[in-house]
């Protein structure tokens, strides 16, 4: 309950400024017709990372466990109102998203910008916190996730289970991160898009069936946004405050924009046009909130299942949600495989954006400590309390944005600039370029 409170009155007084006054900067810079992806002249034969293979990894970190169990969680924690409170933040979250890549790209990762901005204490504290919330957060809460998932009903007895499954995975996980950025890379560049579009053509089937309940579900969404009593009643209502903050924590969680993860997966390209290469996180922010998130959200509400709200639920909201459909058996089946798919790339792109601060921090000898000690965290995630662990996720995401959404604030004037000139060359010679 402390954690929860202090996590509630810092999410207000702490995120909620910075993220705004960040995109809200960067946001008069954009100019929505050029809004488009361009691959550049990115030196694909230079070592590192190929430019879809970065897209891939950067989107394997933010689409996992939060566009279900934490898209769940806020309209539970949030009403239906939170789900437009997640569209605000991921339609700032592309202008930060942008910011971070670029950033990324001319000083080497969130570190290199935050060392800029601000100086090499933050930038190292910023690279500690990141390397250890890669163990304790996006590590431990993914696998959490997805084992419990794969155990069903059983995840809370049988340990032996949890326990076996977690060494399976885990030693899946290990061909790739052995291999370093370049081989997750390639793993999430196969494995990324596949899940996603399974997991697309599952969900808009369901929407499908309840295609005349949306626009209900559209008018409670924007309904409740901004009068969300009408969730519980009126006599223990939630709270605009409420609804918005938890709109913009899971949406946070889910694409991470704010967080500097972007940026440092981003830094293994190698690209003669950071301006145009940093496109990609609008796609990013596009393809995990306004794509997935929306298809969980409309879902689950379109569905009438019953939403415990003031809960932190799991995976069993939707599963519910699509047994009207699919049947308890298939949709408990399908939401097994997903929450596996979705956990495992998860955790890789995690490692690749942890391992470019711990080779900032400590050189190549660190790295291949970190590693080991990563994998461990992996299995030990299987075993932990789920409560324990979305808290922890909150509180330390938190403590991310902070050195991270300041630094950006500092160098906005540069992104600001950088996104002009790439408008104006896209609108250019963006045929001949792409």
């Amino acid at each position: 309950m402390f954690l929860e409170q202090v996590n509630e009155s810092l999410w207000s007084l702490v995120f909620l400024p910075l993220f705004a006054c960040c995109g809200l900067l960067l946001l008069p810079s954009f100019r929505l017709p050029a809004l488009r992806i361009s691959r550049g002249k990115d030196r694909n034969d230079a070592p590192g990372m190929r430019p879809w293979q970065a897209v891939s990894t950067a989107l394997a970190a933010t689409v996992g466990t939060g566009n279900i169990v934490g898209t769940a969680q806020a309209v539970a924690m949030g009403g239906p109102g939170a789900v437009f409170w997640l569209w605000c933040a991921a339609f700032l979250g592309c202008a930060v998203k942008y910011a971070e890549i670029y950033q990324g790209q001319r000083h080497g990762g969130a570190v290199g910008y935050i060392r800029a901005a601000l100086g090499k204490i933050p930038a190292k504290c910023y690279a500690v916190l990141t390397a250890v919330s890669a163990l304790f957060v996006g590590n431990m809460a993914q696998m959490n996730a997805a084992v419990r998932a794969l155990c069903g009903g059983a995840g809370e007895r049988a340990v032996l289970l949890r326990l076996l499954l977690g060494l399976l995975l885990v030693g899946l996980l290990a061909v790739p991160i052995r291999g370093g950025a370049k081989a997750v890379g390639s793993s999430c560049e196969h494995l990324v898009p596949l899940m996603s579009a399974l997991y697309l053509l599952v969900l808009g089937y369901a929407l499908f069936r309840f295609r005349g309940r949306l626009p209900a579900v559209f008018g409670q969404i924007l309904r409740e946004a901004f009068h969300p009593r009408a969730a519980l009643g009126a006599a223990g209502g939630l709270a605009l405050r409420q609804t918005l903050l938890w709109g913009l924590r899971r949406g946070a969680f889910s694409n991470e924009a704010g967080l500097g993860s972007a940026a440092n997966i981003h830094a293994e390209v190698r690209s003669d046009h950071p301006e145009r290469h940093a496109f990609w996180g609008v796609f990013e922010v596009f393809a995990d909130s306004f794509v997935l998130c929306t298809a969980t959200a409309l879902v689950l509400l379109a569905s009438g299942v019953r939403i415990p709200f003031g809960t932190l639920p799991g995976s069993e909201l939707l599963r519910d949600a699509l047994a009207g459909i699919y049947g308890h058996g298939a949709s408990y089946c399908f939401l097994s495989a997903a929450l596996g798919l979705f956990g495992f790339s998860t955790v890789l792109g995690v490692y690749v954006c942890a391992r470019r601060c711990v080779l900032w921090l400590g050189g190549e000898r660190a790295e291949r400590m970190y590693s080991r000690v990563f994998l461990a965290c992996a299995l030990l995630g299987c075993l932990l309390p789920l409560g324990l662990v979305w808290q922890l996720a909150d509180t330390v995401n938190l403590l991310l944005s902070i050195p991270n959404l300041t630094a950006l604030i500092l160098l906005s004037a540069s992104t600001s600039r950088a996104f002009r000139a790439a408008s104006g060359r896209k609108q250019g010679k963006a045929t001949s370029d792409a």
